[in-house]
This record gives structure tokens, C-alpha cells and sequence, in this order.
């Protein structure tokens, strides 16, 4: 069960998700913290893809969409320009 485990929480399969991991066996080796951890974790990871932060690469691998990084970037002009003012 371990090891099943370790392989969903190391999301080395393409297409992996946190909904993949079976909270009730991360509860029973893990303590019930790390389930309700988990369970935030998918539901930012869910969140994050439906308002379009997300994408999947080719490799399968998560990655910043180009809105988030636009995003990302207006944050940073906005700070840079308020700590110059």
C-alpha cells in the first residue's frame, strides 16, 4: 500500500493529477493532516486549471499558462513601480 502510495504522490505519469491520490490510504499511512493537505491541494489545482493558469506541457507536466505569466508579470511591474514611487 506504501508503495502505491509513493507512486500516486509522485505524479510521474502523464495526465497525473491529485485526484489520482487515494485520500483515504495518504489518511492511513499519513495521518488525517495530510489527506486534508491533499484534498486543498486538488482543489487549487482544479481551480487553477478551470480559470485557465494552467496547462499541460507535451511532457504531461503541468505548467504556467501564458495568462498566468502575464498575470505574474503585471503583479511585478505593479510592485517594482510602487516601491519606486
Amino acid at each position: 500500500e506504501l508503495e502505491q502510495l509513493a507512486e500516486q504522490l509522485s505524479q510521474s505519469y502523464s495526465g497525473a493529477t491529485m485526484d489520482d491520490v487515494d485520500l483515504d490510504m495518504l489518511a492511513r499511512q499519513l495521518g488525517d493532516e495530510a489527506a486534508v493537505d491533499a484534498r486543498t491541494l486538488a482543489e487549487l489545482e482544479r481551480a487553477l486549471m478551470n480559470q485557465g493558469f494552467l496547462d499541460r506541457g507535451a511532457d504531461g507536466q503541468w505548467r504556467l499558462s501564458p495568462k498566468a505569466m502575464r498575470q505574474l508579470g503585471q503583479a511585478a511591474l505593479r510592485d517594482v513601480a510602487q516601491q519606486l514611487s
